[in-house]
């Protein structure tokens, strides 16, 4: 239905937090009280396109479809192939968290960046292909492709 809206919450993490609560009045514009003592995000759609909504946890700054980094110019993963260690370095941004996973969808290492654009990933006793996801400080991710000796 176009034009309409929805309403929707969203919890950063533990599902039973109350979620997001805006604490800076000036940052509500995309949201309205809920009657419970907290928020619920709203949207007005008003197009039949296929939309892809993203906003930064706690605050109505959109980021549009920009919750990716590019990968060709923002991510670097080397070397590649790895024995032992790696390192990934962004532009623009510093790294939050590091999730390496398994091609069949295991989460075999799970590290947090040291607010700082580069960082160092140890990983002895791994062999083969996964999958590396980098999630930076501003709430964006990117997935590459690394194979480990």
């Amino acid at each position: 239905m176009c034009p309409g809206s929805f309403y929707y919450k969203f919890c950063n993490g533990d599902p039973n937090k109350v979620g997001e609560d805006f604490p800076d009045t000036t940052q509500r514009s995309c949201n309205e009280p809920n009657g419970l003592g907290g928020f619920n995000r709203t949207y007005t759609r008003t197009t039949a396109s296929p939309v892809t909504l993203f906003y930064v946890y706690n605050s109505c700054v959109e980021g549009g479809t920009g919750n990716t980094m590019n990968l060709e110019t923002e991510v670097t993963i080397a070397p590649n192939p790895a024995v032992g260690s790696f390192n990934i370095v962004l532009a623009g941004s510093k790294i939050n968290t590091v999730v390496i996973t398994s091609l069949d969808g295991r989460v075999v290492r799970t590290m947090k960046g040291a607010n700082s654009p580069s960082m160092n990933v140890p990983v002895a006793g791994l062999n083969g292909i996964y999958l590396v996801n980098i999630t930076d400080n501003m709430g964006r991710s990117a997935t590459k492709k690394i194979v480990l000796q």
